[in-house]
């Protein structure tokens, strides 16, 4: 399944994004901000489209 995530700049998107790739799903996130400036924690979601 894919799905969009807006927000993922924050804690919230950040947190969907990474559980989304956890079960398999493809996320597609957006955010106002141009690049991604959350916790660069390695996880899934810093590195998704």
């Amino acid at each position: 399944m894919k799905v969009l995530v807006t927000g993922v700049g924050g804690q919230l998107g950040h947190d969907v994004m990474n559980e989304l790739a956890r079960r398999g799903h493809q996320g597609v996130g957006s955010d106002i901000a141009p690049v991604y400036s959350g916790i660069a924690d390695g996880a899934a979601g810093t590195g998704l489209p």
